[in-house]
This record gives structure tokens, sequence and C-alpha cells, in this order.
């Protein structure tokens, strides 16, 4: 008995046939498709949460990173805020605190022994006919201003070895110091016609000997004392840092009565401002040593050291 085929079981012929087998064919291959797509699908719902959450974390580090430098681009721009009604530099807001009471007494006492009474005391020994080295008294007035800055929490170190000498101030401190210089002159000329130059000529060994070592036993203590300190610790008490430069010329000019002449202490006090000023606008202790060094040094060189030199 023969076996039919396909083709002649098929009620619609041969090529019925094939296209029916083909259709079939055609339905399995999509199922397995599907299958796969599904697979596919499947893993991929599974590992979208990580995938999400790694996006997440890139997208934040992103905008952290955008933030970052919209406010270094901020902070470089802004100058002021407005305070209370009034634009205030930036510089200044770490004053804006009021002081209790019992500080504010304890700091003007400080004040008041520390640059008032103590050279007054200094220059009654004078009178007295004792004899008061005055570099060894300003470094004992410098070690303790330094002490008191180290354990203050809210001064910045780096003020105390600060080198940093901007360009166009240090054009601005010879440009001064170019007229002062001229002045200082024709003062010598007026006051002490026949001291002009004098240190240099008669005694050149210690006139050298002066202009090495009093930047480094005397100009460094004043600055870190008249500028440094007393800047940053008592801007508060006198709630403006400008109103500390004025007081601390004051002190500063006060402090040369131990010379003797009412002119020592007003030319200190005229130096004491501009030095002040120079170290309010650039917060550079180098700057001020050397713009007070060149004052100094042109002082002993020109005739008027008989007004601020009395020996060690």
């Amino acid at each position: 008995m023969d076996v039919p085929t396909t083709s002649e079981r098929s009620p619609l012929g041969p090529k019925a046939g094939g296209e029916a087998g083909g259709e079939a064919g055609g339905r399995a291959a999509l199922t397995d498709a599907a299958r796969l797509d599904a697979v596919r699908v499947d893993g991929a719902a599974r590992e979208a949460p990580r995938g999400r959450s790694a996006e997440s974390r890139a997208q934040l580090v992103r905008s952290a990173r955008v933030l970052l430098r919209r406010r270094l681009r901020f902070a470089r721009r802004v100058r002021g805020v407005r305070v209370g009604g009034k634009r205030r530099p930036v510089a200044n807001l770490a004053w804006r605190g009021r002081l209790s009471a019992r500080r504010r007494l304890v700091l003007s006492t400080e004040l008041a022994l520390l640059f008032f009474a103590f050279p007054i005391s200094l220059v009654a020994l004078q009178g007295a006919g004792v004899p008061v080295p005055t570099i060894p008294a300003l470094l004992i007035v410098t070690l303790l201003s330094w002490g008191i800055l180290l354990f203050d929490p809210g001064f910045p170190r780096r003020e105390l070895s600060n080198w940093r000498v901007p360009r166009g101030e240090l054009i601005r401190v010879l440009g001064l110091f170019a007229v002062g210089a001229a002045a200082l002159v024709g003062l010598t000329q007026f006051l002490r016609p026949g001291e002009l130059f004098s240190l240099p000529r008669s005694q050149p060994g210690l006139w050298l000997a002066i202009l090495v070592f009093y930047p480094l036993l005397s100009v460094y203590p004043q600055e870190l004392v008249w500028r440094v300190f007393f800047v940053h610790r008592y801007a508060r008490l006198l709630r403006s840092q400008w109103l500390a430069v004025v007081l601390s010329a004051l002190a500063f000019g006060f402090v040369h009565l131990l010379y003797g002449s009412w002119f020592s202490v007003g030319l200190s006090t005229m130096g004491g401002v501009l030095f002040g000023i120079t170290y309010l606008r650039t917060r550079s202790i180098g700057l001020v040593c050397l713009e007070h060094s060149l004052y100094g040094c042109w002082l002993f060189t020109v005739g008027l050291h008989e007004y601020f030199y009395r020996g060690f």
C-alpha cells in the first residue's frame, strides 16, 4: 500500500502544501524571535535600575561641578554685598558681629596698657635716668603679640609670612618712596644743613650694619605688632579696619617718644598711616616691611638718624 506524500494529502495540491509549510516555519521563527526579545527585555528590565543609578550619579557629579564653577566665578566677581541697606566689602563681613561688654572691656584695657601705658612707663624710666634697651623691649612685645595671634583660631597664620608682592602695589610703593625720599632730602637740608649724608660719610661701618640689621631686628617686629596684630586684634573692637589703621599709626608714632623728639613722633605717625594703608590693601607683611625698610634706611642715610637712633 502506497503512503501519500504531503502534496498528495493536501487538498490544495503541491503548491498549497509548500506555502502551508512555509507559513508554519515562519510562525515558528517568529515565536523563537519573540522568546529571544522577551529574554532581552527581561534582562534589560533587571539592569535598568542599576543603569539609571549610575546615570543619576554621573548627572549629580556634573551638576556639582557646574555649581562649583559658578560659585568660583561669582566669588571672583563679587566685591561687596548689601547688609542692612548698605553695601559692605566681603572682607569686612567678619567684623559685623558685636562683642560682648566684657570682651570689649578686656580688649580696650589690653590696647591701652600695651600701646600707651607701656611706652609711657618706658619714657618715665628714661626720664629717671634708667637706660631702656629699645630692641629687647620691642622683641618682648613682638613675642607677646605673636603668641596671641598663634592661639587665635580666627587669625589666618599665612599673614605672618605672606611675602607675596603684587606688582601694581610694588610700583605704587616705589613711586611714593621716590617722592618721599626727595622730600626728606629737602627736609634734612632745611633742618640740619650740615648733616646731609653725614652717617655714611663719617661712620660707614655703622651705616652698613644698620642697613643690614635694621630690617631684621626692627622693621619686621614693628610691622608684626603695629600692623598685623593691631589690625586683626582691634578692628572688631573699633568696628572698622580703617579706624584700626589710624589708631595703630597714632600708637606707632606715640612709642617713638622714646627718642625724645616730637618730630620723630609726627614723622612716624605719617609713616604708620602709609604702612597701614599698604597692609590693608595687600595683607602682605613682606611688602609692608619693604616699604618700611626703604624709608627707615633712607632716614639713616640722609642725615635724620639723630631723631630715630640712640643705640640698641
